[in-house]
């Protein structure tokens, strides 16, 4: 006789539910060792307890510095993941414990970025995939709570350029949500008492705009971080101003607009365009020391910069020209004659340019591994350096290569964060299997490198089936282009900090020094 199944558990009622969940999250707050071994006395296995015992276990393990507790946490969060993917919450919840665990892991030095490389990426896959799945009016609460706990996990891989992305992100998504502009502020306040790419002033005073609306939604705070997240944004410098304080004035082109209001600029400022009227991206090398034996020729770093700049610039003019469409481009602007193949899909050179924007956007940061190749020492063959390939001694193996450990554990932050973009970038499989948050992104530029992206308007349409091209959404390849273009200015942007911090990182041993002064380009050849 075959044995019978186990009678399956009923789900505990509302009343019996709240009857445990309360005396435990009480002792999450006075006692969060008590509140663990209450998560483990739980006796029901039916989804319901398991949620709630590992939640517990989660954060009670975090504020008691427990690993073994949020290691528990990670097994049944998996456990529900596996059985139910598709649900936000739990993928928010698993990301959440990844994360913790990898906070308890060691003292933040160089070598922790790479030793918890892998689940840090991973919990950054899965606060996106959380808040990117919920869907409707009455999820826009949650996602914008996912997008702020990834804009956390981006800043703390000095990726502050991201993470601010992520906070509007959020802030569009729930307006109300004051830990989103807060922590924005915070993150905005400590760049801008940096200065490492100027604009110390306005970036300050972005991030006392962002912390009035925290302190004015401070109920939200509350409710999403406690009370010791009102009392971290209480302590921050706050002007009444609305959010939204561009102003172009009347004479601003509708291109201008449109960088402006993406956050597109070359320029370290985020709101607005830079400050030279006519060349307002103006972002630069500010200072470059070398010895005296080098020579009196400019560095190549300034050649190199000059060219991923134009490159960037081209492709963000391609996606403006994309995203416009052809009737606001020119009659003229596609002489093509293109067959139908009805499916719905669109062709000519309003969806070219759109590859190509994408396509050339995340082409400058193999250009960055390359140029900080060159100009750091790293060894490599100029033909062998990838983004991807720059940072450790090999995929596996949590190390730095040697003159970026150098730089690292002298404080250049603007290194690690580069490296966590390439991290998010790897579809896993010379790692663990996982793919980034930012896998998409590269998938779609070997696509249109490689293979052919066509795209369709109305519907997807009934396309016979080709493995040489990729189907897609014109609304949804046009986000990823958008996607693509801010993590090319974030990378650039960064790429300039790590100069920034190397001047302030050298010795001043008070050996004999000039300066070389690099003018602009247009101005040794007359122009205006």
């Amino acid at each position: 006789m075959s044995e019978s199944p186990p009678p399956v558990e009923a789900a505990p009622t509302k009343k019996q539910f709240l009857q445990v969940q309360a005396p435990l999250l009480s002792l999450m707050d006075t006692d969060p060792p008590a509140a663990i071994a209450g998560a483990r006395s739980l006796s029901g296995r039916h989804p319901h307890w398991q949620r709630l015992r590992a939640s517990v276990l989660c954060d009670a393990g975090n504020a008691a510095k427990d690993s073994a507790a949020v290691d528990e946490a990670i097994a049944i969060f998996e456990e529900l993941h596996a059985a139910a993917p598709e649900d936000p919450k739990i993928t928010y919840n698993l990301a959440n414990a990844i994360a913790n665990r990898a906070d308890l892991d060691g003292p933040k030095a160089p070598d922790w970025f790479l030793r918890t490389g892998a689940a840090r990426r991973r919990a950054r896959a899965l606060y996106g995939e959380a808040s990117s799945s919920s869907s409707g009016s009455a999820d826009l609460r949650f996602a914008s709570q996912a997008m702020t706990n990834l804009g956390n996990r981006l800043d703390a891989g000095y990726r502050w350029i991201e993470a601010f992305e992520c906070y509007r992100e959020a802030l569009d998504l729930f307006p109300e949500n004051g830990v989103a502009s807060g922590s924005a502020a915070v993150v905005l306040a400590r760049v801008g008492a940096s200065a490492l790419l100027g604009n110390r002033r306005h970036l300050l005073d972005v991030a006392a705009r962002l912390a009035h609306h925290a302190k004015t939604h401070g109920n939200v705070v509350a409710e999403l971080a406690g009370t010791a997240g009102v009392a971290r944004f209480a302590k921050l410098a706050s002007r009444r101003d609305d959010l939204a304080a561009v102003q172009l004035g009347p004479d601003a082109t509708e291109y201008q607009r449109f960088v402006a209001e993406h956050r597109l600029s070359l320029s370290p400022v985020l709101e607005g365009l830079g400050g030279d009227p006519k060349r307002w991206d103006d972002a630069r090398i500010e200072s470059l020391t070398e010895s005296f034996g080098v020579g009196a020729t400019v560095p190549p770093i300034f050649a190199m910069f000059n060219v991923m700049k134009a490159d960037y610039l081209v492709a963000r003019a391609l996606l403006f020209q994309g995203l416009q469409g052809l009737e606001r481009v020119g009659p003229a602007a596609d002489t093509g004659l293109y067959d139908d193949t009805l499916d719905f899909a669109v062709y000519g050179v309003t969806t070219s340019r759109l590859v190509l924007a994408q396509r050339s956007a995340l082409d400058v940061l193999d250009k960055i591994a390359v140029a900080l190749n060159e100009h750091l020492g790293g060894g490599m063959k100029a033909k062998d350096v990838s983004f991807h390939k720059l940072w450790r001694m090999s995929p596996r193996q949590p190390a730095w290569k040697p003159k970026l450990a150098e730089a690292i554990k002298a404080g250049n932050h603007a290194l690690v964060a580069l490296s966590e973009i390439a991290a998010d970038l790897t579809d896993g499989s010379q790692e663990d299997a996982r793919p980034g948050l930012l896998h998409a992104e590269k998938q779609t530029r070997h696509a249109g490198t490689h293979r052919f992206i066509v795209m369709h308007d109305m519907a997807m349409g009934d396309s016979r089936p080709s493995d040489a091209i990729e189907h897609v959404r014109l609304s949804a390849f046009q986000k990823t282009v958008m996607r693509t273009m801010r993590l090319a200015r974030a990378a650039l942007l960064h790429f300039l900090e790590v100069f920034g911090c190397a001047e302030r990182a050298r010795s001043r041993d008070g050996k004999l020094s000039g300066v070389m002064l690099v003018h602009p380009h247009h101005v040794i050849r007359g122009e205006e």
